[in-house]
């Protein structure tokens, strides 16, 4: 019986220094962790150097890597196995991929600038910028406030004390 295929998403952090002097190599290298855990890169993509917040095997920077792939669930206890035996393998995080982070990251963020940009020069106000940009970012529909029927909250108690005092 043949086991079902899912697919994972997982965050790979290697030395920097490896990662400037063989990329390739690492790509090659994290091709085959993942098929000998049985599972099928699908893409693999390279994020930026960052500090760590603490060292981790004396490293205090790591360069980025994420990887989809498919796998049967007993990949991801295998390719943790294996990475802790890698000496360029600082760190592995795997998660359950459902569907959603299919786009790379910086495509996702490149097209919502490009959204929100285009959104900027369309708009006269700042406020409604500021919309766009929160609109295209997050997908969600921002209701603004109607200014000209918008009383400023003095204004209203100012209204109150004179109805009070019967003028």
């Amino acid at each position: 019986m043949e086991e079902k295929m899912n697919a994972y998403e997982a965050m790979f952090l290697f030395k920097t220094k490896d990662a400037k002097e063989d990329w390739d190599g690492l790509v090659d290298h994290v091709g085959s962790l993942v098929s000998a855990a049985s599972g099928n890169v699908k893409s693999a993509t390279k994020w930026d150097e960052k500090k760590l917040a603490f060292d981790i095997k004396g490293q205090s920077r790591a360069t980025y890597m994420l990887v989809y792939f498919d796998g049967p669930s007993t990949s991801v206890e295998t390719l943790h196995q294996r990475c802790k035996l890698s000496d360029r393998v600082l760190r592995l995080l795997v998660v359950k991929d459902d569907g959603s982070g299919q786009e790379p990251v910086k495509e996702a963020t490149a097209a919502a600038a490009e959204s929100a940009s285009t959104a900027i020069a369309d708009t006269a106000t700042e406020a409604t910028a500021e919309t766009a940009i929160q609109e295209a970012v997050t997908g969600d529909v921002v209701q603004e406030e109607e200014e000209s029927d918008a009383v400023p909250e003095q204004g209203i108690s100012d209204r109150e004390s004179d109805e009070g005092s019967g003028a």
